[in-house]
């Protein structure tokens, strides 16, 4: 759900016949579930690759298609490393 959502039913919130989770209601302010969302596919047949890049698109995202490998495995070791030290 969007942030409107929240502000849309707060509005209405002493409205007696309102109910924030009825159909009509939640498909306003429904949002996609990879939206904004960049997904990088590896290791996947071409076929295969081209129905997800398809859905993602169609579900809000976008395909990545090059990842800054030093960047993301330094995240990872940062990550690893604190939870060792927790």
């Amino acid at each position: 759900m969007s942030f409107d959502w929240i502000s849309a039913a707060w509005e209405k919130r002493f409205d007696p016949d309102f109910c924030a989770d009825s159909r009509e209601f939640v498909l306003t302010y429904k949002i996609k579930p990879f939206l904004g969302l960049k997904v990088f596919f590896c290791g996947f047949a071409a076929e295969e690759k081209l129905q997800m890049v398809s859905e993602l698109i169609r579900n809000g995202g976008s395909e990545c298609t090059e990842v800054n490998w030093p960047r993301y495995f330094s995240n990872v070791r940062y990550y690893l490393l604190k939870r060792r030290r927790l």
